[in-house]
């Protein structure tokens, strides 16, 4: 039968390390025949506490191997080409397009009636359930009688 293995990648700092080795440890207790690989990145390992933490986890445990990543490459120095611009469609339009200075109409209702007309459509209040039942009603509402 083949080897099962598990690849645990953790980010570069001990407290997120110490969680990932648990997990690692949680899956050893389910299936003992997995291997558990916990991948480093370069900065997880430079500190003291995490290389005594890796030194004891790795004589707890046999089955659970940790892997030290290389640094990332370092990225060009040398900057990119400039990009040509383009005008934007909207930039040219909006200073071409005069604005208008007209006064807005008034509105239909300040002069058909007039602003004090007794037809008026004001919205009336909102009644909530609760408030429009009798108190009697209400109680018996509460205790789940009827």
């Amino acid at each position: 039968m083949e080897e099962q293995a598990v690849v645990l990648y953790s980010a570069p700092a001990i407290g997120h390390l110490t969680p990932m080795v648990e997990l690692g440890k949680l899956l050893l207790t389910r299936q003992p025949s997995l291997s558990i690989h916990v991948l480093l990145p370069s900065q997880a390992y430079e500190g003291g506490s995490i290389s005594s933490y890796i030194a004891a986890v790795s004589a707890a445990h046999p089955s659970i191997t940790f892997h030290h990543l290389p640094p990332p490459p370092s990225l060009p120095t040398t900057p990119p080409p400039p990009r040509t611009s383009r005008p934007s469609p909207s930039s040219s339009s909006a200073s071409t397009t005069p604005t208008s200075t007209a006064p807005s109409s008034p509105s239909p209702r300040s002069t058909a009636s007039g602003p004090s007309s007794s037809t008026s459509s004001a919205p009336t209040p909102c009644r909530s359930r609760a408030a429009s039942a009798s108190p009697a009603t209400t109680s018996s509402a509460r205790r789940g009688t009827a």
